[in-house]
């Protein structure tokens, strides 16, 4: 069977680097109000970004982190509003990423 690009251009056939900017929006919570508290999902989460900057060209400066009690419904809504404002530009934006770790 013949290999199949698909249009992803990540092999040696891709002509140029992908245009734009990489962004990450990380929500990462280990202590929950009615749950027992979990151990690795704020550390899973640095980890996953860790990896993002230094293999993936994600630039910290577009990487957006919610962690345990900053993860609020608001405060969820005002970082998309942000990002969307911030990546809406056409032709700005590479990849969009959205993690996240918990329950």
């Amino acid at each position: 069977m013949a290999s199949q690009n698909k249009g992803i251009g990540i092999g040696p056939e891709a002509k140029s680097a992908p245009r734009g900017k990489n962004h990450l929006l990380v929500i990462a919570i280990d202590e929950y109000a009615h749950c027992p508290k979990l151990s690795n999902c704020v550390k899973d989460a640095r980890e996953f970004i860790e990896v993002l900057t230094d293999r993936y060209q994600f630039d910290p400066d577009n990487i957006t982190t919610l962690y345990n009690a900053e993860a609020t419904r608001p405060n969820i809504h005002t970082r998309l509003k942000k990002l969307k404002g911030k990546i809406g530009a056409a032709g700005t934006v590479r990849r969009f990423a959205f993690c996240f770790f918990g329950v």
